[in-house]
């Protein structure tokens, strides 16, 4: 998967994130997560396999419209590029909003 060498430059070179505190997170549902946090701000970065790239953005996009309805559901930062999910060394990555509270 993705180490946090790695991720830390993802952040950096997609989401402008620097100086990154990066811990793996182990709470993610068929993926791997890693609690971010810099200048004071929060959110999970998740990475699935590369054969579950369409789901994963077809499930970011729906997160999307679940918050636009006013319920807090984890929505995808957009990178730089303005893609919800980018590519490190082929494996699907996203950058989402902190969520406060209870996990499902």
């Amino acid at each position: 998967m993705i180490d946090k060498a790695q991720l830390r430059s993802c952040l950096a070179g997609h989401w402008g994130i620097v100086d990154a505190s990066v811990e793996v997170n182990n709470g993610g549902m068929n993926s791997a997560t890693w609690l971010v946090t810099a200048g004071g701000e929060r959110w999970v970065a998740k990475a699935v396999v590369p054969g579950a790239r369409r789901s994963f953005v077809g499930g970011l996009t729906l997160a999307g419209h679940v918050e636009a309805a006013g319920i807090p559901a984890g929505l995808p930062a957009p990178a730089r590029q303005g893609d919800i999910v980018v590519d490190v060394e082929g494996i699907p990555l996203a950058l989402l909003s902190w969520v406060e509270g209870e996990e499902l």
